[in-house]
């Protein structure tokens, strides 16, 4: 992707974009990620976290217990981690609440790596949208969407609402609005390996 095509991203485009770049950037010739190179990302994108926690790690994203990650499996760890500072964000949210009614409260990590940037990303977009209740009407679903990735039809907003809606109460939670993030993040990885592809040939002719 070339620099003016990142800068006319929405932040949503851009976390999808953020995600599919870590991901791109570990993968093998087989296009899936080894034991050895998760290790390293979460070295790198989550570095809390020890040797004996990445393989744990690395078990429960394997879902296919083939000894690799592939771009879906990726895409649970990185909702999961989305949904984890969420909830720290929430329990930052209450306490500061409980100290003053108007006191407001940042967002959980400011973006010190390229997965934290790209799910504070998300969370901002759902927090700018859900209007207090932490949940997101169908129409304030509609109003994201038309922002976020305009592209879409009403039909598509409808089925994406219904189908993330999981308990079917007519409204959608973080983790509903993951579960649509992450469709949305699989069904568009042919299209942005395709414009990766076609930047890397362009910077090689130019060098």
């Amino acid at each position: 992707m070339c620099e003016q095509e990142c800068l006319d991203m929405t932040p949503l485009e851009m976390a999808v974009g953020c995600s599919f770049g870590i991901f791109r950037s570990m993968r093998g010739d087989n296009k899936k990620v080894s034991l050895e190179d998760f290790r390293s990302m979460l070295r790198e994108q989550l570095p809390g976290e020890s040797q004996a926690s990445a393989d744990e790690i690395f078990s429960f994203t394997d879902l296919d217990e083939d000894g690799y990650v592939d771009y879906k499996e990726f895409m649970v760890l990185f909702t999961a981690c989305a949904v984890s500072n969420h909830e720290h964000y929430l329990e930052l949210k209450a306490q500061r609440q409980q100290q003053s009614s108007e006191a407001q409260c940042a967002l959980p990590m400011g973006g010190r790596t390229i997965m934290e940037f790209a799910t504070v990303a998300l969370i901002s977009v759902f927090e700018a949208h859900a209007c207090g209740d932490d949940k997101l009407s169908k129409e304030e679903f509609r109003v994201l969407m038309k922002e976020q990735l305009p592209g879409f039809t009403q039909e598509d907003v409808e089925e994406l609402f219904s189908c993330a809606d999981e308990n079917k109460d007519g409204s959608m939670e973080f983790k509903e609005f993951c579960t649509m993030f992450f469709t949305f993040a699989c069904l568009s990885y042919g299209l942005i390996e395709g414009l990766a592809d076609k930047y890397s040939q362009q910077k090689q002719q130019q060098s």
